[in-house]
């Protein structure tokens, strides 16, 4: 529900000014309502929100949304939800190492579920192997 609350919060924000660097370089300059990071596919209720996304193998993949209003963000979803969401003319999608984000106000923003201070800078960036898991599984399972 966290998702869909930011999403839906999103769309009555408005757009603003964001300028991103990827990997040292400038890749977004414009108005945008929404940019999202992600090492997993899938979000909320099985919306695909990155098509080439792998948690295990060292990119994060970045995307940014320009719908304005409800419309526009109906329109994200419905391409979203049939795994096209990188097609839409309202999107951008990449993938980086490390991305930079200026923002044109200070605003909230999610992780993982959770909202966070207001700001107008992000950095994030991707450690390749910096968790370990651990499952239950059998030793039938293993290769």
């Amino acid at each position: 529900m966290a998702y869909v609350w930011t999403g839906a919060k999103a769309t009555l924000n408005g757009r603003q000014h964001m300028e991103i660097e990827v990997d040292g370089k400038p890749w977004f300059d414009g108005a945008a309502s929404c940019v999202l990071f992600g090492n997993c596919g899938t979000v909320t209720g099985g919306i695909h929100a990155f098509e080439h996304a792998e948690p295990d193998d060292g990119w994060l993949d970045v995307g940014v949304v320009t719908a304005k209003g409800m419309f526009g963000w109906g329109r994200v979803l419905v391409r979203m939800a049939t795994g096209h969401g990188d097609r839409s003319s309202l999107t951008k999608v990449t993938r980086a190492r490390k991305v930079n984000v200026k923002l044109q106000h200070k605003t909230l923003y999610e992780l993982d579920g959770g909202e966070r201070p207001a700001t107008r800078q992000l950095k994030v960036r991707v450690r390749p192997g910096a968790i370990t898991l651990a499952a239950p599984w059998g030793s039938e399972d293993l290769p």
